[in-house]
């Protein structure tokens, strides 16, 4: 459970029951396949009501509503708890953590997405950190209306207490252990283009919470989304441009004591997920984009952010295989390295997972990550190294 905070905050991305405007969170992927395991089941739900609804009114007693959840619980160990190039705190930890997902099949065009996801990770050897946390609680509701469009609104709760990397959002070396609480919520709309092809239009009310040392703050914007189906496995490619506007509490922008800090932060992605066989045991997805930082103030937290990332997925029958990769580089304009340098950052994220059902509903699982920070600034930079595993219960 590793967190790296910026001028965003946590990281994850726009999705039905995803913590918004989170781009900065890194957890190997976890809350993203959170959804995306829910994602699968509501698309077998959906393959049933395709296939007729004569099915449903032969049996009366059949309900839109289905649900599933998943208890994990195991050990691991963390070679540099505190984030940190110089004060490193190796440990070992247990953790539990529980999952459950509630969705409607749209039988009369209303349909409805539930996610709830907590861990709780206890370190036993760290003398700076006792312990983790994290609350996810989302739903997004829709309805289907004039023969091509969908309305909706999501909201999110999010709960998180464990060691931030603030130094993007600080300008200096700032690892930091604290508490967020995410409040977050807006309305959508989508319009079915035929053809596979569909444009989405979400806007997002954000409140983000901070213990301090850490200024909480009010973010809000639009994202549009152009996706585009492809091939008989229904493999997609999408092109998002979106727009934010972050401001803070008390932070003072930088050059002038009259105004608090405030961002505007515009990006563009280009993403795919592709599907290499029929039977989709075989997936990668991949994401590229860059992103615009500028400050109210003299410009002090310009930056422009290169992003590319890429996961493969292998799933059959009772086995599940994931080897994930990420890279991040900033480039600062107005900020410099004690050496003279203009500042630079570049994070790197490799990670890996594997689960295999021994009995039914029952698996055990293996998953690492390694998380590199090199920068300009010596005191930046930091490596980390997770490996953790258990037993996992589904029981529905």
């Amino acid at each position: 459970m590793t967190n790296r905070l910026n001028e965003r905050g946590a990281d994850a991305r726009w999705g039905p029951v995803m913590p918004q405007g989170m781009e900065k969170i890194r957890r190997m992927g976890r809350l993203r396949r959170v959804t995306g395991r829910a994602g699968t089941r509501l698309r077998m739900a959906f393959l049933f009501f395709a296939a007729g609804t004569s099915l449903l009114a032969a049996e009366e007693h059949v309900s839109p509503w289905d649900w599933s959840a998943t208890l994990r619980s195991g050990a691991g160990y963390k070679d540099n708890v505190l984030l940190s190039q110089f004060f490193k705190e190796s440990s070992v930890f247990t953790f539990a953590e529980a999952e459950a997902f509630l969705f409607r099949i749209p039988l009369d065009g209303w349909e409805f997405t539930g996610v709830f996801t907590g861990e709780d990770r206890r370190y036993w050897q760290s003398p700076s950190v006792d312990k983790e946390q994290l609350i996810l609680v989302g739903a997004e509701v829709k309805k289907a209306f004039a023969d091509r469009w969908k309305a909706g609104f999501a909201g999110q709760y999010f709960y998180n207490d464990q060691v931030f990397d603030a130094s993007v959002a600080e300008g200096l070396p700032v690892r930091i252990p604290a508490k967020l609480q995410r409040f977050s919520g807006g309305p959508l709309l989508e319009y079915d283009l035929h053809n596979d092809r569909r444009l989405e239009l979400r806007f997002a009310l954000i409140r983000q919470n901070f213990e301090l040392p850490i200024d909480s703050s009010w973010e809000l914007g639009p994202r549009l989304t152009f996706a585009q189906k492809y091939g008989a496995a229904h493999s997609e490619f999408t092109a998002t441009v979106q727009w934010r506007r972050r401001s803070y509490d008390r932070r003072a922008a930088p050059g002038t004591d009259t105004k608090t800090l405030a961002y505007n932060d515009p990006e563009f992605e280009l993403g795919i997920k592709h599907y290499w066989d029929d039977e989709r045991h075989w997936k990668s997805r991949g994401r590229a984009g860059i992103e615009f930082n500028e400050d109210n103030g003299d410009g002090f937290f310009n930056y422009r952010r290169w992003k590319i990332s890429h996961e493969l997925d292998f799933t059959q029958g009772g086995f599940e295989g994931i080897l994930e990769t990420k890279f991040l580089h900033y480039e600062y304009t107005h900020q410099f390295a004690p050496d003279g340098h203009a500042r630079r950052r570049t994070e790197l994220l490799f990670g890996g997972r594997i689960r295999k059902e021994v009995v039914e509903h029952v698996s055990l699982f293996l998953q690492g990550e390694h998380e590199w920070v090199l920068a300009t600034d010596f005191e930046e930079r930091y490596h980390a190294t997770t490996i953790w595993g258990g037993i996992e219960w589904e029981i529905k």
